[in-house]
């Protein structure tokens, strides 16, 4: 039986997925203009850059709304800047690569966006174990 409460969050997986999607193409987009005027040089970190927001966001709330309508909010914000993380370093290390050069600052946005999804887990796992104590853990969700 659903309750006004459940549409509602189940309308709300669908307003991160738009946003997800939307901020997905807007990448898309952008890296798609960066390319064409890079006189021919291209960047598989470019070109791919907006698969983090797509596969990380937009994905999981698609799935989210067909499957569960729970949702916590412990750990939504490091998971949010994982995923900001990890697109914006996929970008910057693709204006590097077309710039022709190499940079070490680059590995520092993938460790920050791992660090973030470790904190979020380490988040979701303190929250679901303290609401949770004696069910089981196929309630457990991210996002």
């Amino acid at each position: 039986m659903y309750t006004l409460q459940t549409i509602e969050k189940k309308k709300k997986y669908l307003k991160v997925a738009a946003y997800y999607f939307a901020v997905s193409v807007f990448v898309a987009l952008f890296s798609a203009v960066y390319e064409y005027f890079s006189h021919g040089v291209t960047s598989l970190s470019m070109i791919f850059a907006f698969a983090p927001s797509l596969l990380l966001g937009a994905l999981p709330a698609l799935v989210l709304y067909f499957v569960s309508p729970r949702m916590s909010a412990a750990g939504r914000v490091p998971y949010r800047l994982a995923v900001a993380s990890f697109t914006v370093g996929m970008i910057f290390k693709g204006v590097i690569e077309i710039y022709g050069t190499d940079s070490p600052l680059t590995k520092y946005y993938f460790f920050a966006g791992t660090l973030l999804l470790a904190v979020c887990a380490v988040l979701r796992l303190s929250d679901f174990a303290r609401k949770n104590k004696h069910r089981s853990v196929n309630n457990f969700i991210f996002l």
